[in-house]
């Protein structure tokens, strides 16, 4: 398969960002595929250090064997997986700090996978880089003093980017990121991470700006996740 390259634009410096990233307990509020770990989670993201993660993906749970192959503060974090069957992953995160916070470069390369998985691959990956920013922004937007309480209101924090996408699935992620600000954010400070349904929402919303779905469309899901933790 092609190596997937995307850079995300976060309007947050490196180190946090990186601290981010790197912080096995935080790690399920942001990895796109996250579902559970096997055997607990790691007790840090050390070269050398090795752990089993269960990830989802294309509807079908799969143990991840990875490996950390480095680990470089604040700037790159590498992973090598091993997902059984002859499939080998590697995933490398390179921040890069930029004069409104940080491009990450997010690069992952899957071998020996069934083609299917492959076509899949190539189509979701900016899909799960959106994810991918909007876990991001919300981890550190909590970590914030006087983050903004639940409620649908515009907000002046610069939104998350992914280089290269189409302006109606550029839209669904600020759309995204505003549910992540007003929502999300919150929801994590006061409980330690987002509700399931919330963190669904926030795919949705990408999602549909992909397919070009109309903005009415978009924003019901939005309303939709805020009416979700209203209720929490």
């Amino acid at each position: 398969m092609p190596d997937v390259d995307v850079a995300i634009a976060l309007p947050y410096a490196p180190a946090p960002v990186f601290a981010a990233l790197t912080d096995p307990e935080r790690l399920p509020l942001w990895h796109p595929t996250h579902e559970s770990w096997p055997a607990g989670p790691p007790e840090d993201l050390a070269v050398g250090r090795e752990f089993v993660q269960r990830t989802r993906f294309m509807g079908r749970s799969n143990d991840v064997a990875w490996t950390v192959t480095a680990h470089e503060a604040p700037a790159m974090l590498a992973l090598e997986g091993d997902a059984g069957l002859g499939v080998k992953l590697v995933s490398t995160y390179r921040l890069h700090p930029v004069a409104d916070g940080t491009s990450l470069q997010v690069h992952a390369r899957v071998s020996g996978a069934p083609r299917a998985m492959q076509v899949a691959m190539r189509r979701k990956a900016r899909g799960l880089a959106a994810d991918t920013g909007a876990g991001l922004s919300a981890l550190l937007a909590a970590d914030e003093p006087g983050a903004p309480a639940p409620g649908l209101r515009p907000s002046a924090r610069p939104r998350p980017t992914v280089a290269g996408a189409r302006p109606g699935w550029q839209r669904a992620l600020g759309l995204a990121s505003q549910l992540v600000d007003v929502a999300i954010a919150p929801a994590v400070r006061r409980v330690g991470r987002p509700p399931r349904r919330l963190a669904h929402d926030v795919s949705a919303v990408a999602s549909a700006g992909a397919r070009g779905a109309r903005p009415a469309r978009v924003w019901r899901t939005v309303r939709r996740a805020a009416a979700a933790l209203r209720a929490h």
